[in-house]
């Protein structure tokens, strides 16, 4: 009975530990049930078989651990499981025709940033020198990696 609750353990432990290494990675339930059962299978492999057997299931226990890892790690199974979505895509991409000297209508207060209508662009993000009003008209000043500057026209 107690070499059976031994194997028991030790194999829940080993699933847990499998689970939170490649599946949910952090410190959670399953690494901390994992680790209890590893203990426990320990504990009680200690105090019916004496010292050596115990450093054994520990032993085994990590030793296959390391090999499931090291199977499952670049398998089909985790690639199904894992996210693998690459973002291509940019935001905020202002329009590179837009030139110094163009005015437009503070859209929103510029409290250093806000937004400007301008009529061949539309609304964009800019900078401003100054606190501007929402409605006032502005003009760009400079234009610096993609950061249109603007004051008060």
């Amino acid at each position: 009975m107690t070499t059976a609750l031994i194997v028991l353990l030790s194999i829940i432990g080993l699933f847990c530990l499998l689970a939170e290494i490649l599946l949910i990675p952090g410190i959670g339930i399953a690494g901390i049930v994992g680790t209890a059962s590893v203990i426990g299978a320990a504990y009680l492999a200690n105090q019916e078989y004496g010292t050596a057997v115990a450093l054994c299931v520990v032993a085994g226990v990590v030793l296959v651990l390391i090999l499931l890892c090291a199977l499952l790690w670049n398998s089909a199974i985790r690639k199904k499981l894992s996210l693998d979505s690459k973002i291509d895509s940019q935001v905020n991409e202002q329009p590179t025709t837009i030139a110094v000297g163009d005015t437009g209508i503070a859209a929103t207060r510029l409290n250093l940033f806000g937004k400007a209508k301008f009529d061949k662009y539309g609304y964009l993000e800019v900078k401003a020198t100054a606190f501007i009003d929402q409605g006032t008209e502005v003009k760009v000043v400079s234009l610096d990696n993609n950061t249109i500057l603007v004051e008060k026209a």
